[in-house]
C-alpha cells in the first residue's frame, strides 16, 4: 500500500480507517488512465474502492447487512430473490453519488446479481 502514489494513498487511508487491505490492483480505466482498485475489510464487511491516479474516489462498493438497507431496497431484494439465498448486498457509489444497490443471490452453484435503484426499483442486468 505504501508504494501507491501519495494522492492515492491519502484517499485509501481516508476510506480505509480501521480496515485490513486485502489486495491492490492497478489497471487502465476506460480513458486509458491508470486507476487503483483496493479491496479491504472493515469490521467483517468488504469495501472495494477504485481511485484515480490523482486521488479521486471513483467507485466505492460497500458491503452492507440486509437489515441496514433502506426498507424499499430490502423488500425489492427479498421479492426478486424468491427462494434463492441472498449471499451479499452492497451499495455502489460513483464519484460521490449513491448509484444503486446490488445483491448476490445463490441458487445451487449459480450466483447472480440483482440491482435496484436507491428507490427500490429493479434495474436491468448489465
Amino acid at each position: 500500500v505504501k508504494a501507491l502514489p501519495a494522492a492515492v494513498l491519502k484517499t485509501v487511508l481516508a476510506e480505509g480507517v480501521g480496515a485490513t487491505v486485502r489486495s491492490v490492483l492497478t489497471e487502465k480505466g476506460a480513458d486509458s488512465v491508470m486507476v487503483y482498485e483496493v479491496e479491504m475489510r472493515i469490521k467483517g464487511l468488504t469495501k472495494d474502492i477504485v481511485v484515480g491516479a490523482d486521488g479521486t474516489l471513483l467507485v466505492n462498493e460497500q458491503q452492507m447487512t440486509l437489515a441496514a438497507l433502506p426498507p424499499a431496497v430490502r423488500a425489492a431484494f427479498v421479492k426478486n430473490a424468491g427462494k434463492r439465498r441472498i449471499q451479499m448486498v452492497e451499495s455502489v457509489t460513483k464519484v460521490g453519488k449513491l448509484e444503486f444497490y446490488e445483491a448476490h443471490v445463490v441458487s445451487g452453484k449459480t450466483v447472480t446479481e440483482i440491482k435496484v435503484g436507491v428507490d427500490g426499483a429493479l434495474l436491468p442486468p448489465e
